[in-house]
């Protein structure tokens, strides 16, 4: 009884391991079977690809520039103010708009004036003829020479007192001295206006403009006629001239303060507005210029994409190879970099924030873009 049930127990046990031996390489099989169906299914897709625009590395010579803060001068300003008191009697310009040389801005009233001006004129006339009288008379020893004299001197007298009520109603009659835009003040007829009360700004139209800025005394080097660029609004770059300097060094912030002349209508508009003076700092050198955009940046460091020929089997022509580089300036469309890459070598430009190394690109050929690299050279600032 005892022998026949161990044989019974031991088959029992067989067939168990070979059923779950069984099912586990069912399992295995069927799972083997999926992953390999998954992986063909994926190599049946291509490998993903961007498309993306490309820039050729341009050499060029780079100039090493500091930033300093410029304030905008017109060439002509002035503040028109009234000397003599008086009611006004006519407006000759509207708040804010253009004015020629000799344009009336303000009339005060001058009827007084102009009575006493007809009234003089008429002195005048009659000095005059009797000046005429005596001179004849003297001529013909019928009148003294004193009398001549004294007819001599009311003439002049007369023309005196016409010349100095002129004047007074030229200083109660306000012109432009020149062409300029005037400022926002309005006047109405019949008020009246104290002596020595602000009129109005004038400031000077024309394409030159006057740009003020400092240089610290170690950096004050610069000599009239030099170059200097300015950065204006919407960061367009301007040169300029060096035409002026202080005498000497300000005590207080130890900087010497400099002038320099730009032909710009837009900034000839804008008296009073900052803008960036970038000034030469050191020696030109070599350098590539790439467009802004080219330039990546990331934990590594800076970084552009250039471009490498895929194999024949991709599906795209060309990969994109991280590269590192130098940065000597950015400025708002150009990357000014050190010779890390070869001149004329394509680099990526639109799209390539979307890139990472040895993905496959195509390159859009409606929207290649050259590097906006000056033949001259760039004037670039320090970075």
């Amino acid at each position: 009884m005892t022998t026949e049930t161990k044989p019974n127990k031991a088959r029992q046990w067989l067939t168990v391991i070979l059923i779950c031996a069984a099912t586990v390489g069912l399992l295995g099989f069927v799972k083997f079977s999926q992953i390999s169906s998954a992986i063909a299914f994926a190599e049946s897709f291509p490998e993903p690809s961007e498309t993306v625009t490309a820039a050729a590395a341009e050499e060029t010579v780079f100039v090493p520039r500091a930033r300093v803060v410029g304030e905008v001068v017109p060439l002509r300003s002035v503040l028109i103010s009234n000397e003599l008191a008086g009611s006004i009697v006519q407006v000759g310009f509207e708040p804010g708009a253009s004015v020629a040389a000799g344009q009336l801005l303000l009339q005060l009233d001058i009827s007084e004036e102009q009575a006493l001006l007809a009234a003089a004129r008429a002195r005048v006339a009659l000095a005059e003829r009797t000046l005429a009288r005596n001179e004849s008379l003297v001529n013909r020893s019928a009148a003294s020479q004193q009398a001549q004299d004294t007819a001599l001197a009311d003439r002049d007298v007369a023309l005196a007192e016409t010349a100095r009520i002129q004047a007074v109603i030229d200083k109660k009659t306000l012109r432009a001295p020149f062409d300029a835009r005037a400022g926002l003040e309005r006047w109405e007829v019949s008020g009246y206006l104290p002596a020595a009360t602000p009129v109005t700004t004038l400031v000077g139209r024309g394409p030159e403009v006057w740009v003020d800025f400092s240089l610290p005394q170690q950096d004050a080097e610069l000599a009239d006629g030099d170059p200097v660029r300015i950065q204006a609004e919407g960061n367009r770059m301007l040169q300029a001239r060096v035409i002026a300097r202080s005498p000497g060094v300000d005590p207080a912030s130890r900087s010497v303060t400099y002038r320099a002349a730009v032909e710009d209508q837009r900034l000839a508009s804008l008296p009073g507005a900052i803008v960036s003076v970038w000034v030469a700092v050191g020696p030109p050198q070599p350098a590539l210029a790439v467009p802004a955009v080219a330039l990546r940046q990331d934990t590594f460091g800076r970084h552009v994409f250039t471009l490498a020929e895929a194999e024949p089997a991709a599906d795209a022509r060309y990969r994109a190879v991280r590269r590192p580089v130098r940065l000597l300036h950015r400025e708002a469309e150009t990357a000014y970099l050190a010779l890390d890459l070869k001149p004329g070598e394509q680099v990526v430009a639109d799209g390539a924030f979307k890139l990472r190394d040895g993905i496959l690109v195509n390159l859009d050929d409606r929207r290649r873009i050259a590097a906006d690299a000056p033949a001259s050279g760039p004037e670039a600032g320090r970075q």
